[in-house]
Parts: structure tokens; sequence; C-alpha cells
């Protein structure tokens, strides 16, 4: 017992808190770079070492982004000069620059074609399946053009008056006012009339009077002027209707809508509607011929005609 109250420890505050010396002080907490130390167990501190933080390493340009909690209203602004889109744009630049270089020499070609006489024909007719071809307003002289279209007119009629009278026929041999054993071949008949007529016109006389009015031919008007002649006598034909092959039965003329129309009234009047076509199409191509006439004498294309035709007599002789 005597050896505790010898002494109180606590008597000196002093030499019992460990604070209370100044060397002690300086290391205690604050006082270094993060403002704390640790305790060692032996009475003393030690201070922790500091550490810098981190630097952020940047995003590349094409990645790069800002995000802002500060502010909505914040404005970010993003370089629009990135190698990616550079690049492409250098692309399309020199596709551009190749497209055109293309087109040029493509009309370069077809001026020198014209130029030496070759006509590069582009097939655009009939448009749902073009096979020919057919440009009024490129190929035909403005003054002549409304002539040619009337030859077209010409044309389109006459695959109409060929369709309505298959029809016809075929009306007719379902009603019995084409009965008997020449019903089938009355019905064949009119199908190869429209196949041969619609398919043989065009080169025979349409084309004829394209192609003479395009190049300005005179010996092309020559053929015209002969295979358009043909056309309005069938036209002329057809109309009428004599009863020469088949009894007339497998057109729709005058005289076979007298027949039909004795035996059944609505196949007397498809009959009638036909024969209406087939005269209206001939007074067309008369017109047609007329005017195309009227241009050939003015154009002084009858005199070389004969001149040509007397030379080729000629050369023959000879």
């Amino acid at each position: 017992m005597s050896r505790f109250t010898e002494k109180n420890p606590f008597d000196d505050e002093t030499d019992a808190n460990p604070f209370a010396d100044p060397a002690i002080k300086s290391h205690s907490p604050g006082a270094g770079a993060y403002g704390g130390g640790a305790y060692s167990g032996g009475g003393t501190f030690y201070q922790e070492p500091s550490v810098a933080p981190a630097k952020p390493t940047p995003l590349p340009p094409e990645r790069a982004s800002v995000t802002s909690f500060a502010s909505d209203s914040a404005t970010v602004d993003i370089p629009l000069g990135e190698p990616g889109y550079k690049k492409k744009e250098k692309e399309l630049k020199a596709k551009e620059k190749e497209l055109q270089k293309k087109e040029a020499e493509l009309k370069k070609r077809e001026e020198d074609a014209r130029r030496a006489g070759v006509i590069i024909d582009t097939k655009n007719w009939p448009f749902f399946f073009p096979i020919l071809h057919h440009d009024i307003s490129a190929d035909i002289p403005e003054a002549q053009q409304w002539t040619q279209r009337l030859a077209y007119y010409t044309y389109l009629g006459l695959m109409l008056c060929f369709l309505w009278n298959t029809v016809c026929v075929s009306a007719g041999w379902a009603k019995g006012v084409i009965s008997g054993g020449s019903a089938f071949v009355c019905w064949l008949a009119a199908i190869l009339y429209a196949v041969a007529g619609i398919v043989l016109a065009w080169p025979l006389w349409y084309k004829r009077l394209y192609n003479a009015m395009r190049r300005d031919r005179a010996m092309t008007f020559a053929w015209f002027f002969l295979m358009y002649l043909v056309h309005i006598a069938w036209c002329i034909f057809a109309a009428i209707a004599p009863p020469i092959f088949i009894k007339g039965s497998s057109l729709t003329g005058f005289l076979s809508f007298i027949k039909a129309l004795d035996a059944d009234t609505v196949v007397g009047i498809m009959y009638l509607v036909g024969c209406i076509l087939w005269v209206l199409e001939a007074l067309l191509s008369i017109f047609v011929l007329q005017r195309v006439y009227s241009y050939f004498r003015g154009s002084g294309k009858a005199t070389e005609v004969k001149r040509q035709g007397a030379r080729a007599v000629v050369q023959a002789a000879v």
C-alpha cells in the first residue's frame, strides 16, 4: 500500500499528459497533409504519408462527352470535324466527281454518234413492257408532230377495232348467233385477224411513216403510202363484212350486224358498235393519208422519188 501512496502519478498533468509536450503536438491531428495520424502504441504518434490524387485520363475526341450536374442549361461544345466524317465526305465527293465524269463522257459519245449519223434508240414502248422505241416529241420535227400523232391514233384505233371484233365474235358464238361447224372457224379467224393486224401494222406502215418523218427520206414515204392504202382498204372491207370468207361472220361489219340483230339484240348492238369503229378508223386513216401526201408534195419529195425511180430503172436496164 505504501508503494501506491508514495506519489500520485496524476498530480503532474504535464508529465502524465502526452499532448503537453510541444514536440508531440507537432504530430497531433491536423498537422499532417490530411490532418490526421495514428497512435503507435508505444507512446508516440506517426504521420500517415500523403498521397496525391490521380489525375483523370482524358478521353479521345471521338468519345468525349461532358455531363453537368450543376446546371441543366449548361451548353456542351463537341467538335464536328471528326476524322471519320471527313473521310466519308471525301469518299462521297470522289464518287460524285466520278459520276459527273462518266456522264460527261456518255454525253460526248452520244453527240459524236449523232454527228456521225448513228441514232441510238432507247426502248420505251409500250410502257408496261418496253420492246420498241417511240418518242414523237424528240424524234419528229415540230411541224410534223401533229400528223405523226394522228397516224399513231389510227394505229391505236386499229388495235381497238381488232380487239372489239374478237369480243363480238366470241359473244356471237356463245349466244348462238354464229352456229354450226363454222362457229369455231369464225372465232379462230377473228383471233388471227387481231394478232396479225396489230403486229404487222407497226412495221409495215406506222414505223415507215415514223422513219420517213424522222430521217426525211423520200422512198420511205413511198413505201408508207403503199402499205397505208392496204390498211385503209382492209378497214373498209371490215366495215362492210361481205360474205366472202365464212359468210363474213368473223368481222363486225354492216352485213354481219344485220344478221346478228335478227338472232340476238345484245349481240346485234355489239356488232353495230364494231361496225362504227371500223368506219371511224377508215375515215381517220383517209384524213391522215391526205395530210401526209400534202406534206410529201409540198416538200418536193415526189420529184425526188421520181428521180430515184428513174435511176433505179436505168441501173436495172444496164
